[in-house]
C-alpha cells in the first residue's frame, strides 16, 4: 500500500520539517518526489499514516542521495517518545529501491512502543546530504520475528513449542527436550505476571556450537538491526527479544543460562521490555533461573549479599545493575512476588515501564525502607534463618 507518492500538491499539509533545512516536492522522471536539504540535526515527519501497523511486514521507499550518507526511519508508536527505528544506509548516484522488514527495527529509549498505535513517520538526518525520497509505502506481513526469521541469519534448525522455539545450531541437542523446559519456564512467568499478553510467536532462543560461533553469532544478529553489537563475553546475551548462548556438552540441555536469557527474551516480547539489565529484569531472569535450576550455595551467596547489599535507591532505580548485585535483585523479586504485603506492585512497576520507560521504584513512589525490610524477612522465612 503506497503511502505517500508525492504526486499531489500540499506537500506542508502532510510533512513537516524539524531542526533545520528545507523539504520541497520536486520533480523526477517518472513524477514528484520528496527533496530533502537537511541540516546535519534534521528530521521530516507525517503524522498521516495508519495506525495500525501490525498487519504489515514491510516497508519500502526509492532514493536516491547526492553523497553516500545514512537516514534513519523512525515510527512513534504508543506513548510519548515510544518508538521503532532503524538506520538505512543510502548511496550516491541513482535512485535505488529500500526494503526494510518492519521486524528488524529496533526499539527506542523510553517506554514500550506498539505495532498498533503508529503516530508518526519520520525521517532523521545526520548530516547535510540531499536527499530525495518517493513511493514510501507498506507491505502486507507481520512486524513480529519468527524463529524461523531469525534462523535465516544465524543458521540452525528449529524447533517450535507453545511459547518457545530453538534455534540449534547443534546436531546433537536435543531440541524438543529443551523447548519443553523453555515452555514451562513461560507458563510459570505468565502465571506469577498474569497482566502479561502472550507471545504473538515463539520466542526464540538461539543455541550456537560454541563459544567463538556465539559470539559471532550474536555480533551477525546486530548488524540484521543496523546495529553495531561487540562480542558478548558473558555466556548469554539476549537482543531484541532474541535470546542467545552456546553449547556445553557437559551440560548439554539442563544448562541455567539458557532459562535466564530466555526470560529476557520473554519480557520483551509480552511486554516490549528492553533488557536493560536493570532490576526488574535481571531479578526475573535470576528467579526463574534458580527456580528451575535451583543453586545449593544460594543461601550463603545471599547471606553474604545482605551483609553488604547496594541500597534499593540504586538498585532499583533503573539503571543497568552490574552482575555482583543479581542476587540482591533476587531478593527483591521474591519479596515482590511471593509476599502479600507488595502484591499487586509487579503490574504497577510493568505498567509505568510501559508508560514513562523506567523501572525506578522511587519514581513509583514505593517506600524503600519498607520494602528492605520485608525482603529481608522474607529471605530469611525463604532460607530458614
Amino acid at each position: 500500500m503506497i503511502l505517500f507518492d508525492f504526486e499531489a500538491p500540499g506537500l506542508n499539509d502532510q510533512w513537516q520539517m524539524r531542526g533545520g533545512g528545507s523539504g520541497s516536492r520536486d520533480a523526477a522522471e517518472s513524477g514528484w518526489c520528496l527533496h530533502v536539504q537537511p541540516s546535519a540535526t534534521s528530521k521530516i515527519a507525517s503524522l498521516r499514516v495508519p495506525a495500525d501497523w501490525s498487519r504489515y511486514g514491510e516497508v519500502t521507499f526509492r532514493a536516491r542521495a547526492a553523497a553516500d550518507t545514512s537516514v534513519q526511519i523512525w515510527l512513534a508508536a504508543g506513548p510519548a517518545r515510544a518508538a521503532f527505528w532503524r538506520k538505512i544506509e543510502l548511496k550516491a548516484g541513482s535512485w535505488q529501491d529500500v526494503h526494510v522488514p518492519l521486524g528488524w527495527f529496533r526499539r527506542g529509549d523510553g517506554p514500550a512502543p506498539s505495532w498498533s498505535a503508529v503516530r508518526a513517520f519520520s525521517f532523521t538526518f545526520r548530516d547535510t546530504t540531499e536527499v530525495w525520497l518517493d513511493d514510501i509505502a507498506v507491505a502486507d506481513g507481520s512486524p513480529i520475528l519468527t524463529p524461523e526469521t531469525v534462523a535465516a541469519v544465524t543458521g540452525g534448525t528449529v524447533t517450535r513449542g507453545r511459547h518457545a522455539a530453538v534455534v540449534s545450531l547443534v546436531p546433537s541437542l536435543n531440541g524438543v527436550a529443551l523447548v519443553a523446559t523453555l515452555d514451562s519456564v513461560a507458563d510459570a512467568v505468565l502465571a506469577d505476571l498474569p497482566f502479561l499478553k502472550t507471545p504473538a510467536v515463539p520466542v526464540p532462543l538461539v543455541v550456537f556450537s560454541d563459544q567463538g560461533s556465539y559470539q559471532a553469532g550474536v555480533v551477525k544478529l546486530g548488524a540484521a538491526f543496523a546495529a553495531i553489537a561487540t562480542a558478548p563475553s558473558d555466556d548469554g546475551f539476549t537482543i531484541e527479544g532474541i535470546a542467545t548462548s552456546s553449547w556445553d556438552p557437559s551440560q548439554g540441555v539442563g544448562r541455567s543460562v539458557y532459562v535466564h536469557e530466555f526470560v529476557h527474551a520473554l519480557l520483551t516480547h509480552t511486554a516490549s521490555l528492553p533488557n536493560g539489565s536493570e532490576w526488574l529484569q535481571e531479578g526475573l531472569a535470576n528467579w526463574y533461573q534458580r527456580r528451575f535450576f535451583p543453586q545449593p550455595s544460594l543461601g550463603d551467596v545471599i547471606r553474604g549479599r545482605l551483609a553488604n547489599p547496594l541500597p534499593l535507591s540504586r538498585l532499583c532505580d533503573g539503571q543497568r545493575i552490574e552482575t555482583r548485585y543479581y542476587g540482591d535483585a533476587w531478593t527483591v523479586m521474591g519479596t515482590l512476588l511471593e509476599d502479600p504485603a507488595w502484591s499487586g506492585t509487579l503490574s504497577k512497576v510493568f505498567d509505568a515501564a510501559a508508560r514513562t520507560g523506567t523501572t525506578s521504584l522511587a519514581a513509583l513512589g514505593v517506600d524503600l525502607d519498607a520494602l528492605d525490610r520485608d525482603r529481608r524477612a522474607w529471605t530469611a522465612r525463604h532460607f530458614g534463618w
